[in-house]
C-alpha cells in the first residue's frame, strides 16, 4: 500500500514536470518564431502602437471641432506628413553636412584639447585620445555614408502608416482588431490590458515627443545665438537624450559644452550656462505641463534598452525601445498578478504549481515583491 502511494506521487510529479517542460519548450519555440518573423511583427506592432498615439488627438479634434472621425484622422496624418517632409527636405541634408564637417574636425579638436593640458598629462593622454579621435572620425563618416540606408526603410514606414490609418479611421479600431485575433475567453482581459498600455505608455510618448521638440528647438536657438558650431546636430542630441530620465539632459549638454570649449573658453562657459537655464526651465515650467505620466523604468534599464534597440533595429529601434519596454513591463506585471492568484489557490489546496511546494512558495514571494514595488 505504501509503495502504491509512492508510485502515485511519483506519477503525478512526473506528469506536472512534463507539462512544465512542455510549456518552456513551447515558449522557446514561440520566441524563435517571433525572432524570425520580427520584421512583419515589428510592422504590425508599430502600426498598433502608432494608432494608439494618434487616436487621442483625432478624438479631441472630433469633440472640439465636430469633425467626422475620418476627417480628423486625415488632418492629423497630413500634419504628420508635412512635418516629416520638412524634416527630410531641410533638416537631414543640413545634419548630414554637419556630421561630415564634424568627422573631419575631430582630430583637430582632439589635438586642441591635448595642447590645453599640462605637459605632464599631455604624453599620458596623447596616444589614447588620438586613437579615439580616429575611431570617432571613421564611425561618423560611416554614419553619413549610411544615410541612404536609413532612408531605405521609408517603404516600411509607408506600410506602417497605411495599416495605422485603416485602424485609426474606424472607431476603436485597435480594440476590434485585438478582439478578432484573441480567443474569446481572453478578450476582456486583453482589452483591459490594452487600455492600461494606452493610458500609461501612450500619454508618456505624446508628452516625450513634445518635450523632445521643445528642448531641441530651445537648444538650437541658444546655440545659434552663441555661434556654436554644429548647432543642429547638438540640438538633436539634446532633444533625443531627453528619453533617458534624470541624467539624459546632462548627457545631451556634454557634447555641446565640449564643442564650445574647442572654440573658446568663454564660449564653453556660455554653453554650459545655456544648458543650465534650459534645464531649469524644463523642470519648472515644461515638464509639469507636458509630462504628467511616467513609465517607471530605472535609468539604467532605459540606457540598456536604447542600446539594444539601436543594435537590433537602428535609429528607429532606439526611439521606440523605451515605450516597448514599458509595454512589456505592464504585460509582465499583469501575467505575474494572474499567476500569483493561481499560485495562492493551488497552495491553499496543498498543490505545488510546478511540482514542488517549496518552489511554489519561492515563486510566490518573488512575484509578491515584484507586484508591490
Amino acid at each position: 500500500m505504501f509503495t502504491e502511494n509512492n508510485k502515485k506521487k511519483e506519477t503525478v510529479t512526473v506528469d506536472i514536470s512534463f507539462n512544465f517542460l512542455f510549456k518552456v519548450l513551447a515558449i522557446t519555440g514561440v520566441g524563435f518564431l517571433i525572432f524570425y518573423l520580427r520584421s512583419a511583427i515589428g510592422i504590425l506592432f508599430l502600426s498598433i502602437f502608432f494608432t494608439m498615439i494618434i487616436s487621442p488627438f483625432a478624438d479631441k479634434m472630433k469633440e472640439k471641432r465636430g469633425f467626422p472621425r475620418w476627417l480628423s484622422i486625415l488632418l492629423v496624418y497630413l500634419l504628420i506628413l508635412t512635418i516629416l517632409s520638412i524634416a527630410i527636405g531641410m533638416l537631414i541634408p543640413t545634419l548630414a553636412k554637419e556630421l561630415l564637417l564634424f568627422s573631419n574636425k575631430i582630430p583637430d579638436m582632439a589635438s586642441g584639447i591635448i595642447n590645453n593640458l599640462s605637459p605632464s598629462l599631455q604624453s599620458a593622454v596623447n596616444t589614447s585620445l588620438s586613437e579615439l579621435a580616429t575611431k570617432l572620425s571613421s564611425q561618423t563618416t560611416s554614419i553619413v555614408s549610411k544615410f541612404g540606408g536609413i532612408l531605405g526603410g521609408f517603404g516600411q514606414a509607408i506600410i506602417v502608416f497605411v495599416i495605422s490609418f485603416y485602424m485609426s479611421i474606424e472607431e476603436r479600431g485597435v480594440e476590434k482588431f485585438i478582439k478578432s485575433v484573441t480567443p474569446k475567453k481572453h478578450t476582456e482581459k486583453t482589452i483591459q490590458l490594452l487600455k492600461k498600455i494606452q493610458d500609461k505608455v501612450g500619454g508618456w510618448v505624446r508628452g516625450e515627443l513634445i518635450l523632445i521638440l521643445i528642448i531641441g528647438v530651445l537648444s538650437y536657438i541658444g546655440l545659434i545665438i552663441l555661434g556654436v558650431n554644429y548647432a543642429l546636430l547638438l540640438a538633436i542630441i539634446a532633444g533625443l537624450t531627453e528619453l533617458i530620465p534624470y541624467i539624459g539632459p546632462w548627457m545631451g549638454a556634454i557634447p555641446a559644452i565640449i564643442i564650445g570649449f574647442t572654440q573658446s573658453s568663454a564660449k564653453g562657459i556660455m554653453v554650459a550656462v545655456l544648458y543650465v537655464i534650459i534645464q531649469q526651465l524644463e523642470n519648472a515650467l515644461i515638464v509639469p505641463k507636458v509630462m504628467n505620466k511616467s513609465v517607471g523604468l530605472h535609468p539604467i534599464i532605459v540606457i540598456l534598452v536604447i542600446i539594444i534597440g539601436m543594435e537590433w533595429f537602428g535609429i528607429l529601434g532606439a526611439l521606440i525601445a523605451v515605450p516597448v519596454t514599458a509595454m512589456l513591463q505592464i504585460i509582465a506585471a499583469e501575467y505575474l498578478e494572474f499567476d500569483q492568484e493561481v499560485f495562492i489557490k493551488r497552495r491553499e489546496l496543498g498543490k505545488g504549481a510546478l511540482g514542488s511546494d517549496k518552489l511554489t512558495d519561492l515563486f510566490y514571494k518573488i512575484t509578491h515583491k515584484m507586484n508591490n514595488k
